[in-house]
């Protein structure tokens, strides 16, 4: 199926012939070539060969993934989201943040477990106290409004290169532009001091001078 899907889109691309004079037809054939032909590994002096699914690895597994679950969102909903009382789907390759109607969980997850059976599975994370973590950020219902804060795992053990170490020094403001900038990206105003705070007490930990600490937090929010 999924080499169906590449030729139906290289086949709708109106400047593929200016990118290169192989027709749809050929590239599909390299793709499969390289998903099933090249797709050896070795181990303990045995050779395998991955039977289903993209290899890890391949800079070819990103984007037959991606197509993969464009197809699905057109199958999963072609008559919007409300036919599964769903309010908002928001997607980056195969994790999901979705908003549905209290009660009605476990009929979408069955609904796209139902989709490709064999080939992909979803499990569900639901809110708790009104949080729900989708990659590094915490989404928390307040009222009928959404707000956002950085998540962090409960395993994070804030341990960061130490100020001390024998790394250039433009690393380690770099550590501290990162941080301030996410927290920048991340949160709402009213999580965002709260984050600096946090932030502060870290680095502070990792032996960071509080001089070049605070310089470079306020360099980055000023910026």
């Amino acid at each position: 199926m999924v080499y169906t899907l590449i030729l139906d889109a290289l086949s709708k691309d109106s400047s593929l012939n200016e990118r290169t004079k192989l027709n749809p037809f050929h590239l599909v054939q390299l793709v499969k070539f390289c998903m099933e032909e090249g797709n050896f590994f070795q181990w303990r002096g045995m050779f395998y060969s991955q039977e289903k699914g993209a290899p890890m690895g391949s800079s070819l597994s990103p984007v037959i993934a991606e197509l993969f679950m464009e197809h699905l969102d057109e199958k999963a909903f072609p008559s919007g989201l409300s036919e599964y009382n769903v309010k908002l789907f928001k997607r980056y390759v195969d994790d999901i943040f979705a908003i549905v109607k209290q009660g009605k969980e476990d009929e979408l997850l069955n609904h796209l477990n139902n989709l490709f059976p064999g080939k992909i599975h979803f499990t569900i994370e639901r809110e708790e106290e009104g949080c729900l973590p989708f990659f590094d950020v915490l989404v928390v219902k307040e009222g009928n409004q959404l707000k956002t804060k950085v998540y962090r795992k409960a395993i994070n053990s804030g341990k960061y290169l130490n100020f001390l170490s024998n790394h250039p020094k433009s690393v380690k403001k770099g550590i501290v532009t990162e941080m301030v900038d996410r927290a920048t990206k991340i949160c709402s105003r009213e999580y965002l001091q709260e984050e600096i705070e946090f932030i502060r007490q870290t680095l502070r930990k990792n032996d960071f001078p509080i001089r070049l600490t605070e310089y470079r937090i306020e360099k980055r929010l000023h910026t």
